[in-house]
């Protein structure tokens, strides 16, 4: 009775760790694969959004509510990374990315121990990149005026000095768990308008944009990861304007002055000149707004007095299409069950009423009459288990043309709900049962059993029977995609998995004795 216990314990648990839901001002961070909107409301709270391509369209959803008032956001790759009033660092982070069922991981990074105001925030594959303006240069030494950062206002000598003591901007990337300073622009000096951009974040390819003074161009300072280097444009923006990193290209988009509805001008600056890329139709008005990359589109989110938020998209393609604005329908992530997780529970609750329809019927068949040289064994049945595993992976790596075992793991079926990206490892899975069950039938021991020294036998020492054999090997693959269930060797009597209860069988070593004969 107490190993059936235990296993609707590790039902329940596995199930809802699969299944567990992830629980202003406005605040807009994009890349390749998600959307993020943040949501300040003036009593000291925050609401993250997430819509990534898989969610249905329209939808955006609510994935987290805590204290505090981020400054300002970056996202890459599954991760969104916060900055506060007092440069303290957080960072969010999918550990089921891709599903409607998202696990979100917290986590508190290095604090930016630095003096300044900050005025950009971006992040790219190396991690998150800060630019502070330190509005009091003297000699080398600056404070922070203005800012109600508390690590700050009285803090003449930061933990961190800035490239360029001199220069009235510093810049600083989190590398390693640790922040660092970057080289800044040394004719750049900071004015009503400007920006930082992540032009290309798998290569932390940076922009700064400026206007010359008085404003009659624009000046763009862009690091290619060693050296700056500077273009200028003839073109006047306003204050208002924003610049977007999409496709390894650097556009603007520009609000028009006096419109009676919210337009937005576009605009590529490539090499030196600036191409047009049409006018982003009437969005409905509201204020704030933001201009995002994201899903390989230019994306302008706004909120209106009401608080509903809308959205329209730009794809840059040869037919430079725009989709049509629409509201954003903000939703709790779904209790549904992908059909992965449906697939598992019903396999789980088919072998429960199995075991128990067995032990009802037979109430002793399921205690074990070994001879007495013969013991279960435990550690050395997942040992023998790798050794299975590993050519199930090696092929599918072959199969798939994957360089890295971590490939085929990191889509394993349960963390994502893209059929195509779990197909290596459904590969490697259907390899590992096949060979198993055909080694169990023929020899009554697996290839890493036989290298262990281990066998497969019914309750009373006996080879088992086919059903047997089929049956155990089958519920590897509900076990491998429930991994909480491989914990029950180690907490059973005889070390038995959910397979071995169902088919009535044990993994066995033989005990060596070694007497001292007269």
């Amino acid at each position: 009775m107490c190993h059936r216990l235990v296993i609707i314990l590790a039902m329940m648990i596995n199930a809802m760790a699969v299944a567990a839901p992830a629980v202003g001002g406005l605040l807009v961070a994009g890349d390749a694969k998600n959307l993020w909107v943040v949501r300040v409301n003036p009593h000291g709270e925050f609401i993250t959004l997430h819509r990534s391509p898989e969610a249905p369209d329209d939808t955006v959803y609510r994935v987290l509510k805590a204290t505090g008032h981020p400054q300002a956001i970056a996202a890459y790759d599954n991760t969104l990374y916060c900055i506060y009033s007092d440069l303290s660092v957080q960072a969010l982070r999918f550990t089921q990315a891709g599903s409607y069922l998202p696990t979100l991981r917290a986590q508190q990074l290095a604090p930016l121990d630095a003096a300044g105001k900050l005025i950009g925030f971006v992040a790219g594959r190396e991690g998150p990149i800060a630019m502070l303006h330190r509005p009091e240069t003297n000699g080398g030494s600056a404070h922070l005026q203005d800012t109600d950062a508390p690590n700050s206002p009285d803090e003449k000598d930061p933990a961190i000095k800035p490239a360029d003591p001199d220069s009235p901007l510093a810049m600083y990337r989190l590398r390693l768990g640790r922040w660092e300073s970057m080289p800044v622009p040394k004719d750049l000096t900071p004015d009503h308008f400007m920006q930082l951009v992540m032009i290309s974040p798998k290569q932390s390819r940076l922009a700064i944009l400026s206007e010359t003074q008085p404003p009659s161009g624009l000046i763009v300072h862009t690091f290619d990861g060693k050296e700056w280097s500077r273009d200028r444009y003839l073109l006047k923006l306003s204050p208002l304007s924003q610049g977007v990193g999409v496709q390894n290209d650097l556009a603007i988009v520009a609000p028009l002055a006096g419109a009676e509805s919210r337009q937005f001008n576009l605009f590529y600056l490539r090499q030196g000149s600036v191409a047009p890329r049409g006018t982003i139709k009437p969005i409905t008005p509201g204020q704030p707004w933001f201009a995002t990359a994201y899903n390989n589109r230019i994306t302008v989110v706004l909120s209106d007095d009401d608080n509903p938020l809308r959205w329209a998209q730009y794809a840059i393609d040869d037919a430079t299409r725009q989709s049509e604005p629409s509201e954003l329908t903000e939703a709790a992530p779904s209790m549904a069950p992908d059909p992965m997780t449906l697939v598992f529970i019903v396999a789980i609750v088919i072998g429960m009423l199995f075991l128990f329809a067995t032990a009802r019927r037979e109430p002793g068949a399921s205690v074990p009459h070994l001879p007495p040289d013969v013991r279960t064994v435990g550690p050395g049945r997942a040992i023998a288990a790798l050794i299975d595993l590993a050519p199930a992976v090696i092929i599918a790596m072959i199969v798939f043309k994957l360089r890295n075992p971590a490939d085929v793991f990191s889509n394993w079926p349960g963390t994502t709900t893209e059929w195509k990206k779990v197909l290596p490892a459904a590969l490697a899975i259907t390899i590992y049962v096949t060979h198993t069950s055909v080694c169990e039938l023929l020899f009554a021991a697996s290839l890493g059993k036989a290298i262990m020294g281990l066998r497969v036998v019914n309750l009373f020492g006996e080879p088992p029977h086919i059903w047997q054999v089929l049956t155990r090997n089958l519920f590897k693959a509900v076990e491998l995609i429930a991994p909480l269930l491989l914990v029950l060797p180690l907490l059973s009597e005889h070390h038995q998995r959910l397979g071995d209860l169902v088919a009535r069988t044990l993994v066995v070593g033989r005990i060596r004795h070694f007497l001292d004969e007269d």
